[in-house]
């Protein structure tokens, strides 16, 4: 696996050469360090054995019933293990750059039980040094199971998704031109919620948001960035993702602190603890709302995620360009702003669907509809589809009643196989401003441009912002501390590396922004 993870990194940045690669495999046993440098960018690529049984079962006793605090006190020893085991390296970790972790470890099945896996634990610990992580599963073949046939593919999706944290994606150019404001930029929010059924068994809320600004100077180069709410404002994709797994230490509840005169909400009722939650979480959409004045931005919402603690997104609540994010009356928009509201099959809230054909069988099409409305009236809600995905290998003709004939003439059968369909993906324009000019198709089909990234095979689920907004919540991982541990103790005493540049799209190539992967192998 380590050389297929080389092998697919240089062939995902085009690099020439091996980096260095040793000729003996005795040399793999201590640390290995490979090099690449082109015009754009330079990557080093640290290569370590994750010695000490480190990727294996946690410090639990055997079974599958353990108590929250002895899960909570076996995730933050081997947190510390990892943070020391990234402080040993040679040239240790590289504080000024961006750097992430592509770590193979076993997959859930193979650990003794869910409490005993230490994936969590690793990105916690990679997280304390200032590291991302992305795993990757052993190769193995088991009855039921086999993950070599594939290595290669996960190989390459293992370091598309590990670029995809350090914020580098090809920004889905629209091809709307004027039909858009000027420098229209698209910001994403997106609902953490943890349960205590999770693996660090600890409950908590967290309220994410991402903002993906194009460089209008190099189409499809765009600058990508979270809000970190403590600071106040917008930083750098991953170091957003690295501050959301750090202060983690303890359960992540959304329950703001008591203002002046109020008691404290401990021991709330579900319905009052879920009233302090909506609160808090709409004076945090306040102060990210008021972030994004005087630039044209859209703001994109998932109805199924946003809807229990954004209220306004109900369809019994809502009223067309106007918003409300608090206790204060409904008002009309920022002039700048545009919400649109995206809605999903979850929930079976939107249907699957099919393109008829009047001269052949039904098919699959890719295009933005809308229902015919009223004269005089402007429609307000779109339904975007796309292309088949390329895992779907049944035939659109398929027949579940016969068989068939197939483009080359052959009989075919297809009643023994599952046949899909896909979901459409509802775009509603809630907020816009038609007296200056808006049309909500247009923007509508912005959003449904959104999901056509030009870098992934197959179209994704939600539109681009989104998307990176909800993958923002694997780094979320809360845990009751250990006793004796505050809150945070360990990124206090870090002293915060991650504050230094960690750009996406945004830096020029000369910045080296993609200048470290660490590599570590199970």
């Amino acid at each position: 696996m380590r050389d297929t993870c080389i092998a697919a990194l240089t062939t995902h940045l085009g690099l020439e050469g091996d980096g260095g690669v040793p000729v003996s495999e005795q040399a793999w046993e201590d640390a290995v360090d490979l090099s690449w440098c082109t015009p754009e960018l330079e990557v080093r690529l640290h290569c370590r054995k994750l010695v000490r049984a480190l990727a294996h079962d946690l410090a639990l006793l055997e079974g599958r019933r353990h108590s929250a605090k002895a899960v909570a006190e076996a995730v933050h020893e081997r947190r510390r293990q990892i943070g020391q085991f990234l402080a040993e390296w040679p040239e240790g970790v590289e504080a000024d750059r961006p750097s992430v972790a592509v770590v193979e470890i076993d997959r859930p099945d193979d650990f003794t039980s869910s409490d005993h896996d230490a994936k969590f634990a690793v990105r916690l610990g990679c997280a304390d040094a200032g590291v991302l992580t992305q795993f990757t599963a052993v190769p193995k073949q088991v009855q039921g199971y086999d993950s070599v046939k594939d290595k290669e593919f996960r190989a390459a999706k293992a370091w598309d998704d590990a670029l995809r944290q350090l914020g580098v994606r090809v920004h889905p150019e629209h091809t709307l031109g004027d039909r858009l404001p000027e420098g229209l930029r698209f910001a994403a929010v997106w609902m953490v919620r943890k349960t205590r059924r999770n693996a660090t068994r600890a409950a908590g809320h967290l309220p994410v948001a991402v903002l993906v600004t194009p460089d209008p100077s190099t189409p499809g180069q765009a600058r990508v960035e979270g809000w970190d709410d403590e600071v106040r404002a917008w930083v750098p994709y991953p170091v957003l993702l690295l501050r959301l797994a750090r202060r983690s230490g303890a359960s992540v509840p959304l329950v703001p602190a008591p203002r002046d005169g109020e008691a404290p909400t401990a021991g709330l009722s579900y319905w009052a603890d879920r009233t302090e939650q909506r609160r808090a979480c709409e004076e945090w959409l306040q102060r990210v709302r008021r972030s994004l004045r005087g630039t044209p931005t859209m703001l994109l919402a998932h109805g199924q995620n946003m809807r229990a603690h954004w209220t306004w997104l109900q369809d019994g609540k809502v009223v067309a360009d106007r918003l409300r994010d608090g206790h204060a009356p409904m008002r009309r928009i920022d002039p700048d702003l545009y919400l649109v509201r995206v809605r999903t099959a979850r929930g079976r809230e939107t249907p699957q669907w099919w393109a008829e054909n009047p001269a052949g069988a039904n098919g699959l099409t890719a295009h933005l509809w809308t229902a015919p409305v009223a004269e005089g009236r402007t429609a307000r809600v779109f339904w975007s589809a796309t292309e088949k995905a390329r895992t779907a290998k049944l035939s659109v003709a398929a027949d579940k009643l016969a068989p068939r004939t197939n483009s080359k003439g052959k009989l075919v059968i297809d009643t023994n196989k599952a046949a899909w369909n896909p979901a459409l993906v509802e775009l509603a324009v809630l907020g816009c401003h038609l007296e200056d000019g808006d049309v909500p198709e247009a923007l509508a089909l912005a959003a449904h441009q959104l999901r056509q990234a030009p870098d992934l095979p197959d179209a994704l689920s939600l539109p681009l912002p989104l998307h990176l907004a909800g993958l923002a919540q694997e780094y979320v991982l809360p845990f009751k501390p250990a006793q004796g541990e505050t809150p945070d103790a360990d990124a206090a005493a870090d002293g915060d590396p991650d504050e230094a540049a960690a750009p996406g799209l945004d830096a020029g190539p000369e910045e080296g922004q993609l200048a470290l992967f660490d590599a570590a192998r199970a």
